[in-house]
């Protein structure tokens, strides 16, 4: 039995030193739910375009989903939007949650150095992967209202702290390697710029974009969501990779390890006693 509990020890020592590792890392970073805060609309920054606006310009009477990412991240910024375009591509089917008309995007750079040209691609990629509705004969008018319907914006490292600042959105940036670790989480904005609703991690559920949406149109705050397992992406190695991180993964693993251990600690156990158990009957009939 004893190189059972060995591999126990390892198992569950081991977690516990990459806990202490990423408690340190994800310190830098988190999300604080600020609901029914207002963001402040006079802060400049530049769209996809190059244009100048400021954030108030992003607000044309409708629902706004804001997705604070880097365009140029390789990790959990692509599945956010890889799985933002599956949410919709479903929605166009019963022609809901249509960009520009039911809701608008706008996707925040929280990398200050990023331009509006990177912007601009990362738009083109997302818009080559979203399908019009078929067989409708309004693919032009669906795509035009899409894109007017979504904004990248870039800009300061001062615009972009008014902002992840005022929605609770807290990621670090080391100037010396150029390193941003970053939650991952998304608001879901009123038409007035009020925080309505949260969406933690990278999934977009149609059922909870339906119904956020539809709060937040109706100018209402909804309730804290549960962010027990915060997805985050962070850099934190010397070699450069990017590791996700999922702080409370790695707690609910370590118990995961523990239960698994211990019940094949206990099965056999139990089995090594009904063994003994059929040898004490075998010996007590002859």
């Amino acid at each position: 039995m004893k190189p059972f509990y060995t591999i126990a020890l390892i198992a569950v020592a081991s977690t516990a030193m990459t806990q202490d590792r990423q408690s340190s890392l994800t310190k830098q970073m988190g999300l604080t739910q600020k609901l029914g805060a207002y963001l402040p609309k006079d802060v400049p920054f530049k769209d996809e375009s190059g244009k100048e606006i400021k954030f108030g310009a992003v607000f044309q009477g409708r629902p706004v989903l804001l997705v604070p990412i880097f365009f140029t991240c390789k990790t959990m910024c692509v599945n956010i939007a890889d799985d933002l375009v599956k949410t919709l591509a479903k929605a166009t089917r019963s022609d809901s949650l249509r960009p520009g008309r039911d809701f608008d995007v706008v996707m925040l750079s929280i990398n200050h150095k990023e331009t509006p040209k990177l912007a601009m691609a990362k738009k083109v990629e997302i818009f080559n992967m979203l399908t019009p509705p078929k067989g409708k004969g309004e693919d032009i008018e669906w795509r035009a209202g899409a894109e007017n319907g979504w904004r990248m914006l870039t800009g300061s490292e001062a615009s972009i702290r008014a902002i992840t600042n005022a929605v609770g959105f807290k990621f670090s940036y080391d100037q010396r390697t150029d390193i941003i670790n970053h939650p991952s989480a998304s608001m879901i904005l009123t038409p007035g710029g009020q925080v309505s609703n949260y969406i933690v991690g990278p999934r977009f559920p149609t059922a909870v974009m339906k119904s956020d949406m539809a709060m937040a149109a109706k100018d209402e705050v909804g309730q804290e969501v549960d962010q027990s397992f915060m997805f985050g992406c962070v850099r934190f190695d010397k070699e450069g990779r990017y590791t996700l991180v999922v702080e409370n993964v790695l707690r609910l693993a370590c118990v995961i390890t523990i239960l698994a251990v211990g019940g094949m600690i206990l099965g056999m156990s139990l089995k090594e006693r009904r063994k003994a158990n059929l040898r004490g009957d075998e010996d007590a009939l002859r």
